[in-house]
This record gives structure tokens, C-alpha cells and sequence, in this order.
């Protein structure tokens, strides 16, 4: 059975200082994080005393870094205050960190307009990245999102098979809404869960998302109050073979509900189904020692 740890990304808090982030983190009691590759968290340049300084951020407040968000593409060059990324500096930062896992993006744009030269290009950026990382003892895990080599039904499979490197996976989350246009709610619901089922044994992280339908369009929301049941799904996450951790990457408080109250909303959810998927007793301490 898959040890599942629950953690949080730093990004939903980038208008706070990395500080902020993680004693609000600390309060959810939530136990490991993701740090944001963005500048506000990760200094751009950084120098290795920096980075040190971050992992002695996360450690003094006994928590553990799961993975470092990373915003390198392979495709095109990204660039912050002038500094150009590249997967010799990602990588060192991931290890410095302590970061067992790094995500990465595939491309920049949706992935019916690569063409075969580009996705080629895309792919033998990822192998060489892979053969860097595996040297480390690192793990890629590639960003799930719209405008990406990743972003439909099939392209995550597609991208992955070529790249075919064991330490090259996916960081899966709910596939972009823009796939679900035309299809009912009930439609959507056995897509996303057909898609979880394909991917998450082929993930080393994870991106826990929920939606609900409004009109015509969907709309983010809590974790227990979507089109999404994973408490019906947590099978999948513990007995497959889905190696990472799951995240919670945004934050939808309502009107009236501090931004703590609706992260502790999602984390209680989280803890309740794969505690019960456990056979653990959800109340008391007991639940606490899980993750």
C-alpha cells in the first residue's frame, strides 16, 4: 500500500513571503510542502546560501519538502529579473533543497500545435534532464496543464512514452476544463475518473483539484463539494503504483471563511478518506500519525 503524505504548495500563498506561507501550512497541520520556483519564494538568482536558507525555513517548522516547483520547459527559455533557467541550476536547487522530486513543464504551448521537430526537441530535453536527474537521485514529475505537451486526455501517455525514462513522470491533476466543453456533468465525472485511473499509477505527484459545473462553465471549489468523489478514488492513489504524494495547490475560501478555515476544510477531507481507506480511526490522535 502507498505511503500517501498530504502537503501544500507554497504558489496559492505567492502574494506572501515564503515565511507567511509556511506557518500558515504549519497551522493546517499539514506535514510536507512544495516550494514555488516563482521569484518570491525562490530567489532568481539564487545563491547556494539562499537556498539553504529555505530548507532551514521548511525544517525548523518540522516539515518536509516534497518536491521544488521548477518553471524550466524544455522549449523555450523562461526567464526571471534577467535570469535565464536551465536544468544544471533547477536540478541544484532541488538537491540543496533536499527535494526528492522536480517539476517540470513540457512546452509552452497546446500540444496539437507542436510540431514533430519541436515535440522531438521537447523529448530529447526531457531524456538528457532525466539522465542528469537520475544521477542525483531525483525525480522529474511533469506539470499537467493547458499549453503543454500534457494538456488533453491521451497527450500525457504520448509525451511520457517517448520521453521513456523511469524517473520521468507525470504530476497528475484534473485535466484542463477546456476538454470538457459540450460533455454533461455526468460525462465529465467518468472522464476524470477514467483519467485518473490511466495516470495516477503513472505520476510521482499530484495536483488535488475539484470542480463544480455552473451554467456552461466550471468553476473551482473545495475538495468535498465537487463533480470529483475521491474518496471513491483513494484506491487508486495507495494501491497503485503512484509513488508521490498528494498536494493541494489553491485555495477557494468562502465569503466569511478565513484562508486558513478553507485550507484545514481540504486538509480534514484528505486525512478523513485516506485515513479511512487505512482502516484509521479519524478521530483523535490517531489520525494525526498517518501523515
Amino acid at each position: 500500500m502507498s505511503n500517501v503524505k498530504i502537503g501544500c504548495c507554497t504558489l496559492p500563498f505567492n502574494g506572501k513571503s515564503l515565511d507567511e506561507a509556511l506557518d500558515t501550512i504549519k497551522e493546517a497541520e499539514i506535514k510536507g510542502v512544495e516550494i514555488w520556483g516563482g521569484p518570491k519564494h525562490t530567489p532568481k538568482p539564487a545563491s547556494e546560501e539562499d537556498i539553504m536558507s529555505i530548507a532551514g525555513k521548511v525544517k525548523s517548522r518540522n516539515l518536509e519538502i516534497f518536491c521544488y516547483g521548477s518553471y524550466l520547459n524544455g522549449f523555450e527559455e523562461e526567464e526571471f529579473n534577467g535570469y535565464k533557467l536551465n536544468i544544471t541550476d533547477e536540478l541544484k536547487t532541488a538537491e540543496l533543497l533536499g527535494a526528492k522530486k522536480i517539476r517540470l513543464w513540457a512546452g509552452n504551448k497546446p500540444s496539437r500545435d507542436f510540431l514533430k521537430v519541436e515535440f522531438d526537441r521537447v523529448v530529447r530535453n526531457f531524456q538528457e534532464y532525466a539522465d542528469i536527474a537520475r544521477d542525483m537521485d531525483i525525480t522529474i514529475v511533469i506539470e499537467r496543464h493547458g499549453s503543454t505537451l500534457t494538456d488533453d486526455f491521451n497527450a500525457p501517455e504520448i509525451f511520457l512514452s517517448a520521453v521513456n525514462k523511469k524517473n520521468c513522470l507525470l504530476n497528475w491533476q484534473i485535466v484542463p476544463h477546456n476538454f470538457l466543453l459540450g460533455l454533461t456533468e455526468e460525462e465529465s465525472v467518468e472522464k476524470f475518473e477514467d483519467d485518473l485511473k490511466r495516470y495516477v499509477p503513472k505520476s510521482g505527484h499530484a495536483h488535488i483539484h475539484n470542480i463544480k459545473k455552473q451554467g456552461k462553465g466550471f468553476y473551482a471549489c473545495f475538495l468535498d463539494e465537487g463533480i470529483i468523489d475521491y474518496c471513491k478514488l483513494a484506491d487508486v492513489f495507495m494501491n497503485s503504483e503512484f509513488s508521490g504524494n498528494v498536494m493541494i495547490e489553491s485555495i477557494v475560501p468562502e465569503e466569511g471563511m478565513t484562508e486558513i478555515e478553507g485550507l484545514k476544510r481540504d486538509v480534514n477531507y484528505l486525512k478523513m478518506i485516506f485515513n479511512k481507506k487505512r482502516g484509521v480511526n479519524i478521530n483523535g490522535k490517531k489520525s494525526n500519525q498517518v501523515y
